[in-house]
């Protein structure tokens, strides 16, 4: 013996209400369906056991020998579709809700709110990082590629953001559109699906006849292609010089020689000519002070026409420069190297007309010959010692100014030490001056490349109206000023025509800056957040009027099963136009009201509330009393609903009881069925 098994057998009769109104492509059945018979299982059943288990399926078995189907089916359905019996009516009170439009409103500007928070929270990182990397006047490659990330992932979530919102707020318009007027079922779909801009453009062709609802279209399509806007700032080459672990180019300080020399050419000769040469050039290249220092160095970058040296009034001051290799352009390092300088004058006795190649100075209370070599009328004539007599990178030089009456010099001669200091800064061999070429840079205004017999100096004249001779005024200072900076163009200019090293240091490469344009950058940043806000506050005032379901597929499933149950098992793989031109209808969102009740419905017999219209406050959905009903009457219908449940138990438990000894073959007679009624058959097995 197998253990009972009851299992409920719902029969609608020929007048039993289907669902949705009548209009609606619902009309009364046929006498082929005035017996639409379903059979189905009320509730999953227990299974502990394999017994249970075996009993089931011998059930269903026996209904299939019977009937010639499965018992979810019901009779001569061609068509495999789910049947389920409604909830009692004890398991459907607790699924009203009551609609509160001030709470609603108070719902729908809170979802709204934290996504304008979000863009708000969003708008005020990407103003941040902006403003940060914008005062850096340059920005590395590392810091460059952070930057494009930083700002990408901003903007792509300011852009999602923004959409987000926008679909939001359709879901809170798009509820008040289909209760405002009648549309067709292709309308209703695409109006329902109105987050999405494609189903926007595809809705506003279809309603291209209505211009207020076109207008709107256009307007919601526009807006959400706002967002992905291009704000106004742009990453350019700075002006600042970034530096990194390389490789740099840097000219030769060990030798004076220019490119078309090789090391076989090269001699003491040759390099004191070389050093004058350049020292000799170096009037054509510009020179600058302090604060001009200050302004180019700050630059970094080394431009065509800049300073080559510096006068820092009591120095001359050169600043050595890097290039990268494997870039153009050229950098200031923060290697310097200066010229000092200490003159002594003495006046001329005999031999001042520049006739003679000796003359007589006095020193103190002695008169002193000295021999001048080369030198001329007008003419000033600079002598330099090459034995080492004040300092290894130090120089003493002479000078002789021949009387020019022209410009009102007296004839003087001047002894100078002129030294050239450690380069600044160093951190490799290469980059230091040797000695011997710090002293051949000292005295280089005096040499020539020629030794003399019986003496270790050299002299070069200089005509009367040349810049090294003309442009020194008749001091000691003055001379002093003028043969440094004939020795700081010495190295300035060597640096421009040496040959050149590769060697380790840091690489110096131009960086990036930030550009941008703020006024327009805060107007579309500001701006899209002030729409956003507006947006969303009329989405959900004007959506409020009416119930705003979320974008749950289940929810609107259950508000659309109207329309759709009216193609029966049929249709399962049609998509949504096939069903909108196979249903032909101008459907409505509204409410039903019945004693009290509202219930949620779309039909083509609802009115539209209009623009200005609203849903009736109160309980939807449910077998809640309505408001004012005596507390008696609500405990009358509790006593009959739990008398009706007891009668219920009691024929469940004699219909199910083994005692009355029918089998699986002898059915329980069949209640006859009245107009309208709907009753359970139970049967079972043993």
């Amino acid at each position: 013996m197998f253990k009972s098994t009851s299992f409920d057998i719902p029969t609608y009769g020929p007048n039993t209400p289907r669902h949705g109104p009548r209009g609606f492509g619902l009309e009364e059945p046929t006498p082929r369906s005035h017996s639409p018979t379903s059979y189905v299982f009320d509730e999953k059943p227990r299974l502990k056991t394999s017994k249970s288990t075996t009993t089931l399926q011998r059930v269903k078995n026996a209904f299939e020998d019977k009937y010639g189907r499965s018992p979810s089916l019901p009779p001569g359905s061609p068509h495999m579709q789910s049947y389920y019996t409604p909830f009692d009516l004890g398991l459907r009170r607790p699924l009203a809700r009551k609609f509160d439009p001030q709470r609603q409103l108070l719902r729908l500007l809170a979802k709204g709110f934290s996504r304008w928070i979000v863009s708000v929270l969003i708008i005020t990182a990407t103003v941040t990082t902006l403003w940060a990397y914008s005062h850096q006047s340059a920005i590395s490659s590392k810091g460059k590629k952070g930057f494009n990330a930083l700002t990408t992932a901003l903007l792509l979530l300011m852009n999602i953001n923004i959409q987000s919102a926008m679909k939001q707020a359709a879901i809170f318009m798009r509820w008040k559109i289909v209760a405002g007027r009648r549309q067709t079922l292709r309308e209703l779909d695409l109006t329902l699906g109105i987050d999405s801009l494609a189903r926007v453009a595809e809705l506003t062709w279809i309603s291209r006849r209505r211009p207020r609802f076109l207008l709107g279209c256009v307007s919601w399509s526009i807006f959400g292609l706002v967002a992905t806007l291009q704000l106004t700032y742009a990453v350019e080459d700075s002006t600042g010089i970034l530096y990194s672990e390389g490789e740099v180019q840097i000219a030769r300080n060990d030798h004076y020689m220019t490119i078309n020399n090789t090391e076989e050419t090269l001699s003491l000769a040759s390099e004191q000519a070389t050093a004058h040469y350049f020292g000799y050039i170096s009037s054509s290249y510009a020179t600058g002070n302090a604060s001009e220092l200050e302004a180019q160095h700050s630059s970094g970058r080394v431009d065509p026409g800049m300073f080559l040296t510096f006068n820092m009034a009591d120095r001359w001051l050169y600043v050595f420069y890097e290039t990268n290799p494997y870039s153009t352009g050229t950098y200031y390092t923060n290697r310097t190297v200066d010229f000092t300088w200490h003159c002594s004058g003495y006046d001329v006795v005999e031999g001042g007309d520049g006739r003679s190649n000796t003359i007589v100075y006095r020193d103190g209370d002695r008169t002193v010959p000295f021999f001048v070599g080369t030198t001329g009328p007008r003419a000033t004539t600079f002598i330099t010692e090459t034995a080492e007599v004040c300092g290894p990178r130090c120089a003493q030089v002479w000078v002789f100014q021949a009387e020019n009456a022209e410009r009102e010099m007296i004839t003087s001669l001047y002894e100078c030490n002129i030294t050239v200091g450690t380069v600044e800064n160093q951190y490799r061999p290469e980059h230091s001056i040797p000695d011997l070429q710090a002293r051949l840079a000292a005295g280089a205004i005096g040499l020539e490349g020629f030794d003399h017999e019986n003496t270790t100096r050299q002299w070069n004249r200089y005509h009367p109206n040349d810049w090294w001779s003309s442009g020194m005024r008749n001091t000691p200072e003055d001379v002093g000023w003028f043969i440094g900076q004939f020795a700081a163009g010495v190295i300035g200019v060597s640096q421009e025509m040496s040959p050149f090293l590769v060697v380790p240091g840091l690489q110096p490469y131009v960086g990036s800056t930030l550009i941008v344009q703020w006024k327009s950058f805060l107007l579309i940043l500001f701006g899209l957040a002030a729409v956003q806000l507006l947006v969303t506050v009329f989405a959900a005032v004007v959506g409020n009027s009416v119930v705003v379901k979320d974008d749950s597929r289940l929810a609107i499933a259950r508000l659309l099963r109207p329309i759709v149950e009216r193609l029966g098992s049929a249709g399962c793989v049609l998509d949504g136009d096939d069903i909108s031109k196979t249903l032909r209808s101008e459907v409505v969102y509204g409410v039903r009201t019945t004693g009290g009740w509202h219930h949620l419905d779309i039909g083509p017999d609802i009115e539209p509330v209009g623009l200005f219209g609203s849903f009736p406050p109160g309980w939807y959905d449910g077998e809640v009393e309505p408001e004012g009903q005596d507390e008696g009457s609500q405990e009358q219908r509790q006593q009959q609903q739990q008398q009706q449940h007891h009668t219920s138990d009691e024929t469940s438990a004699m219909v199910s009881s083994p005692a009355s000894g029918s089998s699986f073959s002898s059915w329980a007679r069949e209640p006859e069925m009245g107009p309208g009624s709907r009753r359970r058959r139970k049967f079972k097995v043993e």
